[in-house]
């Protein structure tokens, strides 16, 4: 069953395709995209039913997008001898959010064949090559989201590289980065979690798949170096570098800010009254100014 497409921002021009200009003096300035990546992701998953297993009709689904997804932003290859293979750029994909899309689900495609091949024990030995490429494909759809996402977008699209890297360290049994890297995801996923409450619960999830892994990887570190494996159990987080901590940061004063604003207000006596916290709702106020000398001129 295909799903129905997100909508995206910015819009796009009738003519061009490309995000809206806001530059007064001319330079090439565009708006930055707000694309819900791992909504997107946790929905195509549901929709594939992952947690049963269904990895090769994930992987068809992938396949399929990813087509459909080339023709419509004019970057299909071709087959045969009309191959030309088309590259993606940061300046083509500032024209088109769905760019940042075909990046996403190309990761997934490759993630899904791994997870294809690692069932098949004749092809096991190549699942290690088809999760790099998949961690490839996620720190590249990473580096764009930074060039052209808004900190939301670039926040989830690293996390996602994270989690994916971590993922492909741990299938070639490189325990330590890949505990890194999945500390790292944990941090972002918090970040997130507490920036932006009205998705907690998404981020609340990857927080809990990401659990059996970091145990494992701690419990398997120590038993290498012929530890105690409880005392990494518990082992602290490494701290996030300065620009994922900055944009963590941003994304939440942006949060509290729009939270702020969200309280309503009320008009009364031609004046637009702004209600300032949660505790009070624009039916008691109506009550109370009604009250007030001057509620009836």
């Amino acid at each position: 069953m295909e799903t129905e497409d997100f909508k995206l921002a910015p819009a796009m021009d009738a003519d061009e395709g490309a995000a809206k200009v806001i530059g007064d003096d001319g330079a090439a300035e565009f708006e930055r995209f707000d694309v819900p990546l791992l909504e997107m992701v946790r929905s195509e998953h549901l929709s594939n039913d992952i947690k049963n297993g269904s990895y090769v009709r994930y992987h068809r689904h992938c396949s399929n997008k990813l087509r459909r997804l080339r023709k419509n932003l004019k970057l299909a290859h071709g087959r045969g001898k009309t191959f030309q293979k088309k590259p993606l750029t940061v300046e083509l994909a500032q024209k088109d959010s769905r760019h940042l899309v075909l990046l996403l689900f190309s990761a997934e495609r490759a993630w899904s064949n791994a997870m294809v091949i690692k069932e098949d024990r004749r092809r096991r030995r190549y699942v290690g090559r088809r999760f790099m490429k998949a961690a490839k494909l996620a720190e590249r759809l990473a580096e764009f989201s930074r060039e052209l996402g808004e900190d939301k977008t670039t926040l989830e699209a690293d996390a996602y590289s994270s989690w994916m890297s971590a993922i492909s360290l741990l299938e070639r049994e490189r325990l330590e980065e890949s505990l890194e890297n999945f500390k790292k995801a944990q941090l972002l996923f918090e970040g997130l979690a507490t920036a932006f409450g009205a998705q907690s619960t998404l981020y609340r999830e990857r927080l809990e798949e990401l659990e059996p892994s970091i145990a494992f990887c701690r419990y398997s570190i120590a038993r290498q170096k012929g530890e105690d494996p409880t005392s990494m159990m518990n082992a602290a987080s490494p701290r996030v570098d300065n620009l994922v901590a900055a944009k963590i940061d941003a994304a939440l004063s942006e949060s509290r800010k729009v939270q702020a604003e969200s309280f309503g207000s009320v008009d009364w006596c031609g004046r637009n009254i702004p209600i300032r916290t949660e505790k009070v709702s624009t039916g008691q106020v109506r009550c109370f100014l009604a009250q007030c000398p001057g509620a009836d001129q």
